[in-house]
């Protein structure tokens, strides 16, 4: 792992001290994960994750949330560093070596990663009630973000199980159900407190690994409570992603925000 950091460190401006000091922030076990060059799209991918099971026949789905880029782990570990106070660092460094959950601390810190200069970031913030949200972003003037982000694995796990029984039984792919919109937005709305976007956006950032269907999902992002969710992004990685947003000042500031490019390659 030291010296794929040190190999992908030139990509981001760095020298090898630089690596080598980023290195020093990850858990043990991260350290000690298994790196190598993939022969697709030739980039350094490491192994930490836990395999999907319970499919029929047995069937082990092993893919890219368990074996993600390097370059994805460097620029978390950054990100953390830069923008996170060290009590948060503690906390984001030790949820990032746990193994099971891996993948899902990788995605939740991937807008963070997006940030463009200088910015303070608080984790896990007061919402409604007793309830936390994931992030509080302040960028000098700016109006504040709170933003509650979510790596979703139902959906995909819901293909999954319906491919490896349809391919059983002979049937096509297309008969398979799509995923439903409100997956991506289970335990989301009721964290926010009603506030105007002209005081502060409020929004949920989701990577779901299956495209939703776009007419399902707008309709559905419409019938929530536009006073605690002002917009949504699905991350397609990197800087593509769709936005839904309550109008099209919000949908601009959040793509400006985050330095987004709207893409389709979350819904069909």
């Amino acid at each position: 792992m030291l010296a794929a950091f040190e190999r992908v460190a030139a990509a981001f401006g760095h020298t090898k001290a630089d690596a080598r000091q980023l290195f020093g922030l990850l858990p043990p076990d991260l350290r000690a994960a298994p790196v190598a060059l993939s022969k697709l799209g030739e980039r350094w991918v490491y192994a930490f994750g836990r395999p999907y099971t319970g499919f029929a026949k047995g069937t082990v789905v092993l893919g890219t949330p368990q074996i993600p880029p390097v370059a994805q782990l460097y620029r978390t570990v950054f990100a953390v560093s830069r923008y996170f106070s060290a009590t948060d660092q503690v906390k984001l460094y030790g949820q990032l070596g746990q193994e099971a959950k891996h993948m899902d601390f990788l995605e939740e810190l991937a807008p963070i990663c997006r940030l463009q200069g200088a910015a303070r970031v608080q984790y896990e913030v007061a919402g409604e009630g007793k309830q936390r949200i994931d992030f509080q972003i302040d960028v000098d003037g700016k109006r504040p973000i709170l933003l509650e982000v979510k790596y979703r694995c139902k959906d995909l796990i819901h293909y999954l199980d319906h491919f490896t029984k349809n391919e059983a039984l002979g049937k096509p792919l297309e008969e398979i159900p799509p995923p439903e919109p409100e997956w991506l937005f289970a335990s989301v709305v009721e964290k926010f407190k009603p506030v105007p976007f002209e005081t502060q956006a409020q929004g949920v950032w989701v990577y779901a690994g299956v495209a939703q269907v776009e007419t399902r999902l707008r309709n559905y992002f419409d019938q929530l409570d536009s006073d605690r969710l002002h917009f949504a992004v699905l991350s397609a990685g990197e800087e593509r992603a769709y936005v839904l947003a309550r109008s099209p000042e919000i949908r601009d500031f959040v793509q400006r925000f985050f330095d987004l490019t709207h893409h389709q390659d979350s819904v069909r």
